[in-house]
């Protein structure tokens, strides 16, 4: 990311410009412990703000993105290489949009199961209330 190329745009301060962006899956420091990655999405939103936080012995995941390949691919790189192993503890979900949430299951031997299944998910009460009020079922 380009060193003091500082903007500010609609009162949000971007540290390195309002158009900077880190290379698909490559974490970019943006305060101790606290790591921004992209991860590139097929729609006309094409991308999806991910961030990993350091965890103790592990890391928090804040948002997941879509079960595609190309983000399967991008977290099991980051799990054999940057990630160090270590385990996922928890997982924050900003919103239940599925481009944010649609890693957080996945299809095993055709039952839904979690994909971090020792790792609690964090979500906000009012979307939890509102999906399961919509998707009792789900």
């Amino acid at each position: 990311m380009p060193a003091n190329a500082s903007e500010k745009m609609r009162g949000l301060i971007y540290p390195w410009g309002a158009q900077a962006s880190p290379a698909a899956g490559t974490p970019v420091r943006v305060a101790e412990g606290v790591w921004w990655l992209r991860f590139p999405m097929p729609m006309s939103l094409d991308h999806i703000n991910l961030w990993l936080l350091e965890d103790g012995e592990g890391w928090t995941i804040v948002d997941t993105c879509l079960d595609i390949d190309t983000a399967r691919t991008l977290w099991e790189s980051l799990f054999d290489g940057f990630m160090g192993g270590k385990p996922v503890r928890r997982v924050i979900c900003t919103h239940l949009h599925v481009d944010h949430v649609g890693w957080n299951t996945r299809l095993e031997n055709g039952r839904w199961v979690p994909t971090f299944p020792k790792a609690p998910y964090v979500f906000g009460q009012t979307a939890f209330d509102y999906w399961t009020e919509t998707h009792p079922k789900t």
